[in-house]
């Protein structure tokens, strides 16, 4: 489990410009920061849809044990359906 990060990244407004896109990157993190990786991916991105997407800052957390890695893994599966049924994604504060 050494190494192992949860990384949030948002997009701007939270759209779902994501929808579509299908990509995958592997890092090698021997020889760059979170920072770096996010920035690199964010500009991948970017470049590939042709605009900015992404809200400026994001959320990263050093995963401590194979017990929060399943709670971690659970709130991502989950997240679809948290999302969809949470109060403030429903536009309804606009």
């Amino acid at each position: 489990m050494n190494g192992a990060y949860f990384i949030t990244i948002c997009t701007k407004d939270r759209f779902p410009y994501l929808s579509e896109i299908r990509t995958s990157m592997m890092f090698d993190d021997n020889n760059a920061t979170i920072p770096a990786l996010v920035s690199t991916f964010k500009r991948f991105v970017n470049k590939r849809i042709g605009f900015n997407i992404w809200q400026r800052s994001y959320y990263d957390h050093i995963i401590r044990g194979e017990g929060e890695f399943a709670e971690i893994w659970r709130y991502i599966e989950n997240n679809p359906e948290n999302h969809a049924n949470n109060i403030f994604n429903q536009n309804l504060w606009r």
